[in-house]
């Protein structure tokens, strides 16, 4: 959930969140509103100036910033063929969603569909990799 964030003067007393001291009325406090649209809970946390910043702080280092990695640049023929590659990955997985197990070919149609599976996985490796995904959904198909 994503608050929302707004500097006012305490109108009343009440306790940071962050320091557990409380919040003299009159004083500056940092109010952080938290809606939950899911369960219609809501909730307000109210900070010191200096706790909301050292939170945002902890926070960070908490959770270090890591360089964004990029797939090396494709050409546009290759894209077209790794779009081509994963159009036909996606047709074959909807294939193998819609078979019916109590087709008395299902293991053999379901065999035929992984190993196409596995050939495309050979053939996008030189087109960006196998996408992460693939691997995922071959663990819940097995």
């Amino acid at each position: 959930m994503i608050p929302q964030v707004s500097m006012s003067w305490a109108t009343k007393p009440s306790t940071c969140k962050h320091c557990d001291n409380p919040i003299d009325t009159a004083s500056p406090m940092v109010t952080a509103f938290f809606r939950d649209p899911k369960t219609k809970w809501n909730t307000r946390h109210y900070y010191h100036p200096q706790c909301w910043v050292q939170n945002g702080l902890e926070y960070l280092k908490a959770n270090p910033y890591t360089e964004r990695k990029t797939r090396d640049e494709l050409t546009p023929e290759q894209k077209e063929v790794r779009n081509q590659i994963l159009r036909k990955y996606a047709s074959l997985r909807q294939r193998q969603r819609k078979l019916s197990k109590s087709n008395p070919k299902h293991a053999v149609l379901s065999m035929n569909i992984e190993a196409q599976i596995a050939q495309l996985m050979q053939d996008i490796l030189p087109y960006g990799g196998v996408p992460r995904k693939w691997a995922d959904e071959q663990t819940k198909y097995s």
